[in-house]
């Protein structure tokens, strides 16, 4: 099995020895922790992949995502995620070849949407629910982001955690 194969499945097998979270008052991750959770059938997403081994990889990048948002938390902060859709940037087309790769023009922009809580302890300080998006994705390079195969929607939601503890 290729090496990165190998991480994957160990990771969706980490991931899969989980216990699952809906994201409500009842549950509080340990502060500093982002825990993160896929609703519903993956399938069902409008855009999460091609094929169950590219849906494995979409939610596990980004899974390392938000899980890397808590850099972005103050000390003493937890959040948690509960993904509802997910449309990546770009479209998937057909080539010569017959195999099917991702494009990035302007129409294909990425969308999230989730719901959250940011919690100090067992107090919400903010929760909600969220559809992210980034029409201008093209128009504007990755900040401090590496050149990953999510690089855009890492930006997207980097922003958004910005804003989210501005001011706290």
């Amino acid at each position: 099995m290729p090496h990165h194969r190998r991480d994957l499945l160990t990771l969706c097998l980490a991931c899969a020895a989980m216990p699952s979270m809906a994201v409500t008052p009842q549950v509080t991750p340990p502060p500093g922790l982002v825990k993160v959770t896929f609703e519903g059938d993956l399938q069902r997403y409008a855009d999460l992949g091609e094929d169950a081994v590219d849906r494995e990889q979409a939610v596990a990048d980004l899974t390392a995502i938000f899980v890397g948002l808590k850099s972005l938390l103050p000390e003493g902060l937890s959040l948690g995620v509960v993904v509802t859709d997910v449309n990546l940037a770009g479209e998937l087309e057909w080539t010569r070849s017959g195999k099917r790769i991702r494009v990035m023009r302007d129409i294909g922009w990425p969308i999230i949407e989730f719901r959250y809580e940011l919690k100090r302890g067992q107090a919400v300080l903010k929760a909600g629910q969220e559809r992210l998006s980034d029409m201008a994705y093209l128009n504007s390079p990755p900040m401090g982001v590496g050149s990953g195969r999510l690089a855009h929607e890492e930006r997207m939601l980097q922003r958004w955690a910005r804003a989210l503890v501005a001011g706290l």
